[in-house]
């Protein structure tokens, strides 16, 4: 997310466990217009185990966002003087009663303009809460591992790791996270994820399930911010059975073999709209493991994947591919970071891994938009519903009441 990472007084606002390797944007430069040389990036790092405030300061994240009243001044017509001449009057004070302007509180810069009824849930009230899921959320033992701002301050976003990790198959091993984000700007709701993180391949999957479904949780600014309600929502339970549970899962899909007509089926249906959806050609080529991204290179170059356009299939205009799913199958096919581990070819484990490496390192226009789209938006969505898709039809629905 280079291009989005907030820049206040000549330094980024993020910061991230020391023990984390550095992000893949270390040490580009961010050009900053004619007048000014271009500013080199540089990853803040807070030590293991760090308090919010110390995460804070190191993040450079010590304000917050008020909302307050615009006031504007109304230009008044002048009027004719005892002698006949003009004479201006002063602007007239006006007071948008309806709007609300979110700044910040440290140099009054305006992130957002709102509506009255806009309720600004805070960074302090928010991480607060954070720090106190770190202590009870499956058992606890969770610690900040990054914080960061996006656009200037409009987007706020927390994650907590434990360390604690998981191997699914012999060299694959997954991370268990915890996400908080929230907006300033009226562009996104607060929300949480409480997610996994494949390490070889930088993955991320929301992983709270209920009743076969992967469960989001979002509180729109419309009321103050009722943390535990929003977690509840979201599945993000004090036991530590989830976490047990969603490994037995995903060893279970990586024991379920899946024919490439299945999986193509599957993935057709899952990127569809609609029966009505505009048919649109596939677009692919060859796509090499050495293009694959890593974790700390997420951007990897899926250039060539979208410039090639591929054959159109011979069969009906609604029984064509989506023009995604080409894509996906390069990466299950053995192309996809990771694919190399046993277990992963020809299995749903494998599949699943392969839509959320689309969706997390090749979908967006940029490397920027798809990942905060991966993390915030459509993308989780859409790996949220890959996820129930997958295990549906499997021993591994049971584990969720499914």
């Amino acid at each position: 997310m280079s291009d989005n990472l907030s820049i206040q007084n000549q330094r980024i606002e993020f910061a991230q466990c020391e023990s984390l390797p550095l992000p893949w944007w270390q040490g580009m430069k961010r050009d900053q217009g004619k007048s000014m040389p271009p500013l080199v990036l540089n990853a803040a790092t807070f030590t293991k185990g760090a308090s919010v405030e110390e995460c804070r300061e190191a993040a450079g994240l010590q304000w917050d966002g008020i909302a307050v009243t615009p006031h504007y001044s109304l230009p008044q017509p002048a009027i004719i003087g005892p002698d006949g001449e003009p004479v201006e009057q002063a602007p007239r004070l006006m007071i948008a009663s309806d709007h609300r302007l979110i700044v910040r509180s440290d140099n009054g810069a305006v992130l957002g303009a709102v509506s009255a009824g806009y309720k600004p849930h805070t960074m302090t009230e928010i991480l607060n809460h954070f720090r106190k899921l770190c202590d009870t959320a499956h058992g606890g033992g969770w610690r900040i591992v990054t914080l960061g701002a996006l656009c200037g301050g409009a987007i706020i976003w927390a994650q907590a790791q434990r360390d604690e990790n998981a191997e699914v198959l012999p060299g694959s091993t997954v991370a268990h996270q915890l996400v908080f984000f929230t907006s300033f700007d009226g562009s996104k709701p607060t929300g949480c994820n409480d997610s996994t993180v494949t390490v070889v391949c930088n993955n991320t999957l929301d992983m709270s399930m209920s009743d076969g479904k992967a469960k989001h949780a979002t509180q729109r600014h419309r009321s103050a911010f009722d943390g535990d309600s929003l977690t509840r929502r979201a599945g993000i339970n004090t036991g530590s059975d989830q976490w047990s549970k969603t490994m037995q899962a995903w060893r279970i899909l990586a024991d379920t073999q899946v024919t490439d007509g299945q999986a193509r089926d599957l993935l057709n249906k899952l990127l569809r709209k609609g029966d009505g959806e505009k048919v649109q050609t596939a677009k692919a080529s060859k796509f090499t493991p050495a293009a694959a991204p890593d974790a700390n290179n997420g951007a990897g170059d899926f250039a060539a994947l979208l410039n090639k356009p591929v054959q159109t299939l011979s069969i009906g205009p609604a029984e064509r591919e989506h023009r995604n799913v080409q894509p996906i199958m390069e990466l299950f096919a053995g192309n996809g970071h990771g694919a190399d581990v046993e277990g992963y070819k020809g299995t749903r484990y494998g599949l699943l891994q392969s839509v959320t490496e689309f969706v997390d390192h090749h979908s967006g226009r940029t490397y920027d938009t798809g990942r905060t789209s991966a993390l915030f938006g459509i993308g989780a969505k859409l790996k949220a519903q890959a996820f129930e898709a997958i295990v549906a039809d499997t021993p591994a629905a049971a584990l969720f009441g499914a």
